[in-house]
């Protein structure tokens, strides 16, 4: 195959996909806003959408219209949530830390399509955060008290 190529100024617009950490962390902190917030994303993905289902089991109130997402956060956030992450690492990773400052108890379920040798250094540093996570696991629950630490241990279910 011959391409000719003749040079030439470019002009036009062109659309940049919105970056899936941003999106994660501003649907996120539209979640812990007070009020409503409007977001507009140009492109969604799996992760985005996950992490929208469990800001939602988490009692928030997320409407979509074309590119604009409505996010109103509840009037009080719940005492238990059921998180299904489906296969996005990067939900659990940004959903852990929101539950848990919020005092939520959490049974969070996530698929990893992720090899279990390449989760062995995202586990060895989560341990010492949110106990063992076994790198097959397919199913996080229940927070619950230290014995009289003020800490909460996180239990990990297979």
């Amino acid at each position: 195959m011959k391409i000719k190529i003749n040079p030439k100024t470019l002009c036009g617009k062109i659309e940049a996909p919105a970056s899936k950490s941003v999106a994660h962390r501003t649907l996120i902190c539209a979640a812990l806003a007070k009020g409503k917030s409007t977001v507009k994303l140009n492109k969604t993905s799996e992760d985005i959408e996950a992490t929208a289902s469990c800001l939602k089991s988490l009692g928030v109130t997320i409407e979509k219209s074309g590119n604009e997402w409505t996010v109103t956060p509840p009037a009080k956030f719940p005492e238990k949530a059921e998180l299904d992450c489906g296969e996005s690492g990067s939900t659990l990773r940004f959903m852990l830390p929101v539950v848990s400052a919020l005092g939520i108890d959490p049974s969070a379920n996530w698929t990893s399509r992720v090899p279990s040798g390449l989760f062995e250094g995202v586990e060895a540093s989560a341990r010492p955060v949110y106990g063992t996570i076994p790198a097959h696991r397919t199913q996080a629950s229940t927070k619950t008290p230290a014995a009289n630490s003020g800490a909460y241990v996180t239990d990990f279910v297979d």
